[in-house]
C-alpha cells in the first residue's frame, strides 16, 4: 500500500466527524442540550415551512421540555454580516407524537483526537519537508547566484 493510500484511508477513518449521536428519551432531555430528532411525516410537513430541506431529520438545542412539547433552537440559516457569519436560529416548537425519535449529540473523544493528531502530523510533516529542503531533487532553485527559493512541496514559492 502506498502513502497516498494511507492518507486516504487514515481521512476515511476519521471522516464521520467528532461527533457521535446516541438515542434518548424524550423524559430525559434537559435545556441547553444537543440533540437531533426524527420527525413523523405530518410533523414534517408542518414544519416544512419553517425550516429549510425536505429533511425529517432537525438538530437543535433543547430550550424547553414540558410533558407535551419540545421547544428546541433550531439553526435555519447562515448570514454574512460584515464580514462576520453569523447562524440565524428559529425557536420550533415541537409536540412530543411528533417525534419519532431524539438522539443526544455527544463530543467522541477518540475521532477528535485523531482527527488532531493526523493533522498534527501532516503539517510537522510538511514542515519538515520545507524546511530540510526534502524533496525530490526537481525543485526550482537560485542557480543565478543568487539566494535560493525554498518551495512548499504544493508548488508555492516562498522567501528570497
Amino acid at each position: 500500500m502506498t502513502r497516498t493510500h494511507l492518507v486516504c484511508l487514515g481521512f476515511c477513518l476519521f471522516a464521520g466527524g467528532c461527533y457521535t449521536f446516541e438515542p434518548v428519551g424524550i423524559g430525559d432531555l434537559q435545556p441547553e442540550m444537543q440533540v437531533r430528532a426524527r420527525l413523523s411525516a405530518v410533523q414534517a410537513g408542518e414544519v416544512s415551512d419553517l425550516i429549510p430541506g425536505d429533511d425529517r431529520l432537525i438538530e437543535g438545542e433543547v430550550i424547553e421540555n414540558d410533558p407535551q412539547r419540545l421547544l428546541l433552537l433550531v439553526p435555519v440559516a447562515n448570514a454574512n454580516r460584515r464580514g462576520r457569519f453569523e447562524t440565524l436560529n428559529q425557536r420550533l416548537e415541537l409536540p412530543h407524537d411528533g417525534l419519532l425519535e431524539v438522539e443526544l449529540r455527544k463530543l467522541d473523544r477518540w475521532r477528535t483526537g485523531g482527527l488532531t493528531a493526523a493533522g498534527a502530523f501532516v503539517i510537522g510533516y510538511v514542515l519538515y519537508r520545507t524546511l530540510t529542503g526534502g524533496s525530490s531533487g526537481n525543485t526550482p532553485g537560485g542557480s543565478g547566484g543568487g539566494p535560493q527559493d525554498s518551495w512548499i512541496p504544493f508548488g508555492i514559492p516562498f522567501g528570497g
